[in-house]
C-alpha cells in the first residue's frame, strides 16, 4: 500500500505545485541556501553573519562620545611636546573602537583580522614618514623632552 502525502511535501520533494498553483524550485524552499555543498548560499551571502543587539551600539556610541570629550578637554591645556602623542593615542582609540565594533572585526576571520591590522599599520608607517618630513624641516623647532 502506497503512503500518502499531503500536498506540500510532494511539491517540496519534486518542486511541483501545490496549493494555490504555485510552483517552487529547490532553491526557494531552501530559503536560497546552497544545497549543492559549495559552501556558500545562493543570495551571495555568508552563513556567518553576526547580529548586534542595539545595546551594543549604544555603548559603543556612548564609548566614542566619552572619547571625544576626552579629546576636546586634551587640546585645552598647553601640554607642550605631549600634545600631538595624547592627540594621536586618543584618534587611535577612537579608530580601534569602529574597527572593532562598527566593522566587525571582533566577529571576523583571523584573515580579515590580518589585512585590517596591516591596513592600520601601514596607515601609521605613513603617518610617520609624513611626520619625520615634517619635523626634519629647518625651519621646525623641535620641542625638548
Amino acid at each position: 500500500m502506497a503512503s500518502k502525502k499531503s500536498k506540500g511535501q510532494g511539491a517540496q520533494e519534486h518542486g511541483h505545485s501545490h496549493e494555490g498553483g504555485h510552483a517552487h524550485s529547490h532553491a526557494v524552499e531552501t530559503h536560497g541556501r546552497d544545497t549543492h555543498g559549495h559552501g556558500h548560499d545562493t543570495h551571495g551571502h555568508d552563513d556567518d553573519h553576526h547580529v548586534m543587539p542595539i545595546k551594543t551600539y549604544l555603548i559603543v556610541f556612548s564609548t566614542l562620545m566619552v572619547l571625544l570629550v576626552v579629546t576636546l578637554l586634551a587640546a585645552i591645556p598647553d601640554l607642550g611636546p605631549w600634545n600631538l602623542p595624547i592627540a594621536m593615542a586618543i584618534a587611535v582609540a577612537k579608530a580601534l573602537v569602529v574597527m572593532i565594533w562598527f566593522m566587525h572585526l571582533k566577529f571576523s576571520s583571523p584573515l580579515t583580522r590580518l589585512f585590517a591590522g596591516a591596513a592600520f599599520f601601514w596607515l601609521a608607517i605613513l603617518f610617520l614618514l609624513t611626520l619625520s618630513d615634517y619635523i626634519s624641516r629647518p625651519w621646525f623647532d623641535v620641542p625638548k623632552l
